[in-house]
């Protein structure tokens, strides 16, 4: 039966609610009321023999009170009755062995056991309780003995005075070591806890991650006169950056470039959110660039709920006339790539991010007419960060360089050569943001 209950434990097999301690607990209350049967059944036998009847009695009663206990806790798996049982029984027996006993002191055991299974049994100042009621029987026999009063105990005065220094001695060290263990437990309660938010914070860069990768294009494509290449790079966790190129008709396609404020699963569903927008409604009759980040500032306005902003840059490139309408929100200047003048052009563009004002009138298109090997670069301000020197927070020239030496090549081409020269620089430093790229030329 013993090696039963400890399988139980050991397993978590015990079926009873509760924590671990709790089935400990239980487990503790079934094994002690085992053995405290087998101890009184035997010592009240062999008391009998030795014609302590009373004694032997008493020891017997309580034997048939610790198996009908073990019955009754076995059935209701109600461990608080069970300890109470266990420690009324034990508050009786001290008393017994003292006026029964014939001078016979093995009750210390018993006595020095009381307040170690007090406090385990009973939390806080339950324990305390029962052990003043244990000090209390001491003093209010040793007060009998010394007055004469219908008792007679084999102890001096002196003996149940060390008896009771002795259990405050013991009642302290128990004390302490009941503060040093709620101390772990707060301290075991909060690294749980801090794991669980840390569990909680990965799941959610996991999932958001997850979207991200849904939403940016997986392959480079060609629309008609326009070949386009996109790159995208994660920093540790997940970022807000989100790209996508999208044929509107025969004639024209879009290109969106986006960086959402807000990192986790609350900024990969406004990104969710932006291109759903985005491709509902790019296709509709006369829905320009601009119109479309009107659009996206009024949708992420809307959400009461949502305090995160973004930049972005969209356009769109008309094939028979090889011309770009663009629009950006707090984006910064439309970049490309000049074959006949053989140099990067910086267009400037000055506005606010989406989702921080109703107003809009900053948000207006601008057109820039393109030749063939003219190469349009879209990108967020990680992929400048990668640049950067130790003197500069970024270094623009240093990518335009770099375009323009790879302009004759393809999109794929100009964009493995950045991200080449991307993870050189950053090769013995950490990447502090997600990097975006998208490289469109002009067939």
């Amino acid at each position: 039966m013993l090696k039963q209950l400890l399988q139980d434990y050991f397993s978590g097999g015990v079926d009873h609610p509760g924590d671990g301690f709790r089935r400990l607990k239980f487990t503790v209350v079934t094994i002690f009321s085992f053995i405290g049967a087998f101890f009184a059944f035997a010592v009240g036998t062999f008391n009998l023999i030795r014609h302590f009847y009373i004694l032997g009695g008493i020891e017997l009663m309580g034997g048939v009170w610790s198996i009908l206990n073990l019955i009754l806790l076995r059935r209701t798996k109600n461990i608080e009755f069970a300890s109470f049982v266990i420690l009324l029984l034990m508050l009786g027996l001290f008393p017994c062995l003292l006026l029964f006993g014939e001078g016979d002191k093995t009750g210390l055991f018993w006595f020095f056991t009381f307040p170690l299974l007090a406090l385990f049994l009973k939390d806080g100042w339950k324990g305390f309780v029962w052990i003043a009621l244990e000090l209390l029987v001491i003093i209010v026999l040793t007060a009998m003995n010394e007055l004469h009063i219908l008792i007679s105990i084999p102890y001096s005065a002196y003996e149940m005075a060390l008896l009771a220094l002795s259990l405050l001695a013991v009642t302290l060290i128990v004390f302490f070591y009941v503060l040093i263990k709620n101390e772990y437990l707060i301290l075991q309660k909060k690294r749980e806890d801090e794991w669980a938010e840390r569990r909680l914070l990965d799941d959610q860069f996991a999932i958001a991650e997850r979207i991200q990768r849904l939403l940016i294009p997986g392959e480079d494509r060609v629309f008609g006169r326009l070949s386009v290449s996109g790159f995208y790079k994660a920093a540790a966790g997940v970022g807000g950056d989100y790209y996508d190129f999208f044929a509107v008709d025969g004639d024209h396609v879009a290109v969106i470039m986006c960086d959402v404020s807000g990192k986790s699963v609350s900024g990969a569903f406004v990104m969710v959110n932006i291109r759903s927008v985005f491709q509902r409604n790019i296709t509709r009759e006369k829905m320009s660039p601009a119109a479309m980040v009107r659009l996206l500032n009024r949708a992420m306005l809307a959400d009461s709920t949502n305090d995160i902003f973004a930049v972005l840059s969209v356009f769109m490139f008309n094939h028979p006339t090889r011309t770009v309408v663009f629009c950006h929100a707090g984006y910064g200047p439309f970049v490309y790539y000049s074959a006949r003048e053989a140099r990067v052009v910086e267009v400037p563009f000055n506005s606010l991010p989406v989702g921080v004002i109703g107003e809009e009138s900053t948000y207006v298109n601008r057109n820039v007419r393109l030749e063939p090997g003219d190469i349009i670069l879209s990108y967020t301000d990680g992929l400048l960060d990668s640049f950067a020197k130790q003197s500069e927070k970024n270094d623009k020239a240093a990518l335009y360089r770099l375009v323009s030496e790879h302009a004759l090549e393809s999109p794929a081409r100009i964009k493995q050569a950045i991200i080449d020269e991307i993870g050189h620089l950053i090769a013995n430093r950490q990447q502090a943001d997600d990097i975006s790229l998208v490289v469109s030329k002009v067939l």
